[in-house]
């Protein structure tokens, strides 16, 4: 009687082996998020984290167009990013480098503030999205039907570290040496006043020329150059030219 108890439970969990062979491995469910679709790999998890991190300490402020990701590899894939912007202002040029530009408008009058939007996609549609906000302040127009003052009161608006887009040609009377002249790199920095504008004088910084050595004060200059506002001086940029004197 025992052997019969003994082969039934060995006949038993032979079944039990058997059974358990022959069903098929499931493997587990995946996980989803609100920002991807089933199957999302890891690489593209880090193509969204390597374009985050490129941009994340770019400048916010732009007066001149710049360039953008359009592909990105990471492992053995490639990723598109596809940018966009909240604005009409605001166009894209894809590059056959890879690279797409982002072409602002650099003569609005008027300050853009957009956000800048890269769509990341893998070859089975999956996506990812980084937002970047941007700002286009309000361009300086300066053109030749403007006096002088006009001009001089148009930089006076020139925010903190940007500079005029083209040169810009004034004539002034020299109020102050800086910089003496340097014969090694021929240059000098000197202060000159427009007109009657004493409270907003130009700074021509390391301003070189055939005759700039003998520049003095009192002397009546032109000066052609890019415009900027270095922390809140307004001044030609290295690299003005003395047109003449008198």
């Amino acid at each position: 009687m025992k052997k019969i108890i003994a082969l039934v439970l060995m006949l038993t969990l032979c079944l039990t082996v058997f059974a358990a062979c022959g069903q098929e491995n499931t493997p587990p469910a995946e996980t989803t998020d609100e920002n991807t679709a089933v199957g999302v790999s890891d690489d593209l998890a880090a193509a969204e984290e390597y374009i985050s991190t490129m941009y994340r300490k770019a400048p916010e402020t732009r007066v001149e167009d710049y360039a953008v990701v359009g592909k990105l590899v990471v492992g053995e894939s490639t990723f598109n990013v596809e940018w966009t912007a909240d604005s009409e202002t605001v166009k894209f040029v894809k590059g056959d480098d890879g690279m797409v530009t982002v072409d602002i408008d650099e003569k609005n009058p008027e300050e853009v503030n957009f956000v800048l939007t890269g769509t990341i996609s893998d070859d089975k549609g999956n996506t990812k999205t980084i937002t970047i906000k941007q700002r286009v302040p309000a361009a300086i127009i300066i053109n030749d039907s403007m006096t002088p003052e006009e001009i001089v009161t148009a930089l006076y608006k020139l925010e903190d570290g940007i500079s005029t887009s083209e040169t810009v040609t004034l004539t002034g009377v020299v109020s102050a040496i800086d910089g003496e002249y340097n014969p090694k790199y021929k240059n000098i920095t000197l202060t000159m006043v427009v007109g009657e504008l004493n409270e907003n004088p130009i700074v021509c910084f390391r301003m070189g020329g055939d005759a700039a050595e003998t520049v003095k004060v009192g002397d009546t200059i032109t000066v052609t150059g890019i415009v900027k506002n270095y922390k809140g001086t307004i001044e030609f940029d290295a690299g003005c030219t003395l047109d003449k004197i008198g």
